[in-house]
Order: structure tokens, then C-alpha cells, then sequence
């Protein structure tokens, strides 16, 4: 038997609006309880029956049931509402640093966070417009010999070398040319995403991709393991001070984009070991087009068209600005 709840949603037809002429149909909620008769339960028999005495189709059937599945459907997207509301308050809350710091009060505006294609919303999507993503084949990889040792690293054929024991200056070309791109300046539509967010110089704003920061530590890093090469004073605390934050800002830029690619494992014949097959297909920005699009604006084309409104960003000659890329000496 159907609960009292269901049956006060059973519905009369209005006698006072006609059916048969096309007219609206409206209809009142019952009263009754179970178990009792309406009083115009009589009246609502004799409207559902045809003039033969046969019962007729209920013209709320006719126009697809009770009130119930708009109830259901109502519930439903409300609760849906809500939780979206609570997901882009999260989104716009917690994205964000959380320390005490420069910056920290720096909070994005956004519910979601883009893509790895297009960019997602904390970095500067003007530099990823039109760069493919592909998928390439590591190579460096490590081959054992016949006492189960790394033998050597193995590179395909004229491919460019960024490593070598010791280190040359073609290798330095390499990175020499990333070190130049660290530093960009942009005026116009490029420069929406950092207006009055960083410095400022000769009409333009200048800023840099991260990425050519995090490879100018990762240099710092090779070059302090041949301090004789490149005449480093490897006892020198400020010098340690800064290998020390490239090792940890290299580390959380790792961490951060957590490449989940699968190593796999292979077998060597002449170790007669397995070891991992490092040969494998990662999916990649395209770093050309990054280097390309850097620097085309290292450099100042004349005087900028921009006009910052706080002038605290304003780098002067009082005021200069201490590049974190490079060790600072306070005299």
C-alpha cells in the first residue's frame, strides 16, 4: 500500500476549465487522508467517463504522470548547483602560495586550470600560442657490460650533446644559448598576464618563463662539478647557498609536473642482466618554440610603449634588480 506522502500527490481535474476544446487544464492537490473519500471524488469518475460509460484516459497521464519526477529532477539540480559553487570557491581559494612570502598574496581568480596544450592559468599561455605538443624518445640512456656495470651513455647520431667528461665549449654554446633566454620584455596584449605584477623597465615589462630559470639552475649544478673549468669557488658560502636553492628549485619543479611515463625494463644479452630501458616515448612542449619565442624579446626594440601605474616597480638605477639567478655579494 502506498504511504500517505504519495497519495497527497494524486491530482484532480479543475470542472470549471473544458478539455475537449483544447483549452488549459488545471488541476488542485487532494486533501484526503487514506482511507477517505473526497468529496469530489464522485465528480472526478463521472469526468473520466465517456459518454458510453467507459473510463477514458486520465488527461494527466496524457500529459506524462504526476508531479513526482519534476520534484526528483528539481532536487537533483539544485544539489548539482551547490556542489559546482563549492568547487569553483575552492578553486579560487586555495590555488595559490600559502607562505608568508613576496608574492603570497598573489590568489588566481579561476575555477579551472587550463591544459597542458594551451597553458594552464598560472603561466603565460601568449608563449605556448601555436606550439605543438609531440611525443619524443628520451635518449642518455644507460647500456650494461659484461661485469654488470653502467658501461656507457648511448646518444643517437648527431644529436646535440649537453653533457660531456670534461666539459667543451660546444657543450657551453648549449647552454649558453638557454641562459640568454631567461629574460624576456613584453609590452602590448603580450603583457596581460604580468602588468603591474612585475618589474618594469624603458616601457616594457620584464619577465621570463620559468622553464629557462629552472635549466639556468640545472647549469649552475653541472658547472659546479668542475669548479677547475669554469674557475668556481666551490668553498664560497654564497656560491653554496645558491647551488643549494637550484638542487631544491629543480626538485620542485620536478615534483611539481610528476611525469608519469612508465619505465620500462629490458634485458642486456652481453650483462645477462635486466635493467631499466630508458628509450621511451614521453610527451613533450615543444622547447624549440619556447627558446625561439624568448628570444625574439630578450632584448629591448627601442623604447616600450607601456606606462606603469605603481611606480614601486620601476627598477632604477637606486633601485636596481638582483637577478635570483645569479649569486648576490653584499659588499
Amino acid at each position: 500500500m502506498a504511504p500517505a506522502w504519495w497519495k497527497s500527490l494524486r491530482w484532480s481535474r479543475d470542472l470549471d476549465t473544458s478539455t475537449e476544446n483544447g483549452t488549459d487544464v488545471k488541476y488542485e492537490a487532494l486533501s484526503a487522508l487514506p482511507g477517505q473519500a473526497s468529496p469530489r471524488d464522485s465528480e472526478i469518475d463521472d469526468s473520466l467517463r465517456d459518454g458510453n460509460g467507459q473510463h477514458r484516459q486520465s488527461p494527466m497521464r496524457r500529459r506524462g504522470g504526476t508531479r513526482l519526477p519534476w520534484i526528483i529532477s528539481t532536487v537533483i539540480f539544485g544539489l548539482t548547483t551547490l556542489i559546482l559553487l563549492v568547487k569553483i570557491s575552492r578553486g579560487r581559494t586555495e590555488v595559490g602560495p600559502s607562505c608568508d612570502c613576496p608574492g603570497g598574496d598573489d590568489r588566481l581568480d579561476v575555477g579551472e586550470f587550463g591544459t597542458y596544450k594551451d597553458g594552464f592559468n598560472t603561466e603565460l599561455k601568449t608563449a605556448l600560442a601555436g606550439l605543438p605538443v609531440d611525443e619524443e624518445r628520451w635518449s642518455g640512456h644507460l647500456v650494461y657490460n659484461a661485469s654488470n656495470a653502467h658501461w656507457k651513455i648511448v646518444y643517437p647520431p648527431h644529436e646535440p650533446r649537453w653533457v660531456a667528461d670534461p666539459p667543451n665549449p660546444a657543450i657551453d654554446v648549449m647552454w649558453n644559448a638557454v641562459e640568454r633566454g631567461r629574460t624576456v620584455y613584453l609590452q602590448g596584449p603580450e603583457a596581460d598576464f604580468v602588468r603591474e605584477r612585475t618589474t618594469f623597465e624603458n616601457g616594457y615589462w620584464v619577465t621570463g618563463l620559468d622553464v629557462f630559470h629552472q635549466l639556468h639552475c640545472l647549469n649552475s649544478v653541472r658547472k659546479a662539478l668542475w669548479p677547475e673549468y669554469y674557475h668556481i669557488n666551490g668553498s664560497d658560502p654564497i656560491q653554496k647557498m645558491h647551488i643549494n636553492h637550484c638542487l631544491d628549485y629543480v626538485r620542485q619543479a620536478l615534483m611539481c609536473h610528476a611525469d608519469s611515463t612508465p619505465i620500462r625494463r629490458k634485458f642486456f644479452p652481453e650483462a645477462g642482466v635486466f635493467g631499466p630501458d630508458l628509450t621511451i616515448m614521453h610527451t613533450c612542449r615543444d622547447i624549440d618554440g619556447m627558446m625561439n619565442w624568448s628570444l625574439a624579446r630578450s632584448k629591448m626594440d627601442g623604447p616600450g610603449s607601456e606606462v606603469p601605474l605603481n611606480q614601486s616597480l620601476v627598477v632604477t638605477e637606486e633601485h636596481p634588480y638582483a637577478d635570483v639567478a645569479e649569486p648576490v655579494h653584499n659588499e
